[in-house]
């Protein structure tokens, strides 16, 4: 029975043997462990004191186009993004014009995500949060009553806002679709309505995450309780929305490899909140219901780096 009992482990480990591989490398992954194109400052006491998750937001009233009041609290990101992000993307910028702009994407995605973990907390979800401030003043949710943090579609749209802001992509090409401005020219082009707001009201073009389900195009589909297959997930590359109404994060590239980033959700957080396996993130993501992959780049593929 020994013997046998040995034979059965010898079996069980060879054939967890792959997978054991792929979450012993994927949780080893962090910031430190791979090189990035932007690097950020690290917190001063003093700019510590200022910009970290704790700091409250202030609380304002707001007249709504359909003539109604909405009252909450408004987030300050813009002046995070000023302060902290712009300095480090600016001594770089010259670089990034030269390049495709699916290489500033995945940067700017791996470095927003860094940024709010090291600034922020790694908890800096904030329901209503979005890079430039441009939602409605929050009454509830997540940390609503902070005054820096992003959520699921501000984080995922995060990126974009970044291209757009510094004319690495023009408002009016599909490609910038995911940013305020590209979603306010697509807006405007084909009579869809701006809805991301308190009481499905305009919130200023800031794309929401029932409106990312419905731009760009689909890449692939995964089913509830689905996995993505090998040929599938070739399909995927840097810049990517995946996610579903509710719920969206971004693929972006490392060391050659695909990875997942969101702002909450249920694949980072419980991992450290670190870039995971696009593979296993589909996965774990698919557990809840169907998923997407979306596009609004050109079809690049991996990146040359």
């Amino acid at each position: 029975m020994r013997t046998f009992g040995k034979v059965l482990l010898l079996i069980a480990w060879a054939l967890a043997g792959p997978l054991a591989c792929i979450h012993r490398e994927a949780r080893a992954l962090d910031y430190g462990d791979f090189p990035r194109r932007i690097e950020i400052p690290a917190p001063t006491p003093q700019l510590a004191s200022r910009y970290n998750g704790s700091v409250l937001a202030e609380w304002t009233s707001l007249r709504k186009d359909d003539g109604k009041t909405v009252e909450g609290y408004v987030s300050d990101n813009r002046s995070f993004f000023e302060t902290v992000m712009a300095p480090a993307i600016e001594s770089r910028l010259d670089y990034y014009h030269t390049l495709p702009v699916i290489e500033a994407i995945n940067d700017f995605a791996l470095l927003g995500h860094e940024t709010y973990r090291d600034w922020i907390g790694r908890e800096f979800y904030r329901w209503g949060g979005d890079l430039f401030d441009l939602d409605d003043p929050q009454a509830e949710g997540i940390r609503h009553d902070r005054r820096y943090g992003i959520d699921c579609s501000g984080f995922a749209s995060l990126p974009y806002e970044i291209a757009v802001h510094y004319g690495l992509l023009k408002p009016e090409e599909p490609s910038a679709v995911f940013s305020s401005k590209g979603f306010e020219s697509f807006c405007r082009t084909h009579s869809h309505r701006d809805r991301g707001g308190r009481g499905g009201t305009s919130n200023r073009y800031r794309v929401d995450s029932s409106e990312m389900a419905e731009l760009g195009r689909e890449v692939i589909h995964i089913p509830q309780g689905g996995k993505a297959s090998p040929e599938e997930i070739a399909k995927c590359q840097a810049g990517d929305l995946m996610g579903r109404s509710g719920h969206f994060g971004i693929v972006v590239e490392i060391q050659g490899e695909l990875y997942y980033l969101e702002s909450g959700g249920w694949v980072c957080p419980p991992r450290g909140y670190r870039p995971w396996p696009l593979a296993e993130s589909i996965e774990i993501f698919a557990q809840g219901g169907p998923l997407t992959v979306r596009r609004s780049l050109e079809d690049y593929g991996k990146l040359n780096h």
